[in-house]
């Protein structure tokens, strides 16, 4: 009776382990964001977060990739929302592809109440990428793979696709860019499966932190430490005065 209990326990552990450890893969200090769940059985292999930034957002049929300025040309000038942001990748690995994963995040933005801005699978012009996954290549970004897990991936996989909702507190932009690898590459750090950048923007206001120094302050400072602090940098005078 003791070694059955000890087997019927042993098997709950082990039931219970993949649900337990379900995002254990995941990258060290990486998030989901709220707003937005991961597709099944995804990990997160890339990941970026930043207090305020400016994005541009893709809202027309990418043109061209400026070599001089580093950046895309689109059709029609794209959006440029600033307040957080956050950068995730995504690794979808196995027998799936960036259609399947694509088509799930799209119904998965109409259901939390995103307005579709941009569908490259709608999109008749859509078929020209050349260059178009370069910014990812020095993307500030850390990743547990290649830098360039997404610029030579498979052309014929890419998805791309915008999306925003509108908040009391601030409205909401995502970016979606897909990618598909047919085979597991050992140079790329790449796995057979799909691979997902989601980019969400949250805007809102940045905060004035500039700072006022009175001359008491000042004086009191010098009085006690020999140095004023200003924000990060330092006014000093010697202790004997010159």
């Amino acid at each position: 009776m003791k070694h059955l209990r000890v087997i019927v326990l042993l098997f709950i552990i082990s039931a219970l382990l993949p649900c337990t450890g379900a995002f254990g893969a995941d990258l060290p200090g990486s998030k989901d964001n709220p707003l937005l769940r991961r597709f099944a059985g995804s990990e997160i292999v890339g990941y970026h977060a930043k207090r305020f930034d400016e994005y541009e957002l893709q809202t027309s049929s990418f043109k061209r990739y400026n070599l001089e300025t580093k950046k895309r040309e689109y059709v029609r000038p794209p959006l440029k929302p600033e307040g957080k942001l956050t950068r995730i990748w995504y690794e979808a690995a196995g027998d799936i592809g960036s259609l399947e994963v694509f088509r799930n995040y799209l119904n998965e933005l109409r259901a939390k109440g995103f307005v579709i801005l941009y569908d490259s699978k709608k999109d008749p012009a859509a078929t020209e990428w050349n260059n178009y996954l370069a910014p990812f290549g020095s993307m500030d970004i850390q990743t547990s793979r290649s830098n360039y897990i997404f610029f030579a991936a498979e052309r014929a996989g890419i998805c791309v696709a915008s999306a925003k909702k509108n908040r009391p507190e601030g409205d909401v932009y995502v970016n979606l860019t897909l990618v598909e690898w047919g085979k597991s590459d050992p140079v790329y750090k790449a796995k057979r499966g799909a691979y997902i950048a989601v980019d969400i923007i949250e805007t809102q206001p940045m905060v004035q932190q500039m700072v006022t120094v009175t001359a008491d302050q000042m004086s009191n400072s010098l009085n006690a430490n020999g140095k004023v602090s200003l924000s990060t940098e330092y006014i000093s005078t010697p202790a004997n005065g010159r």
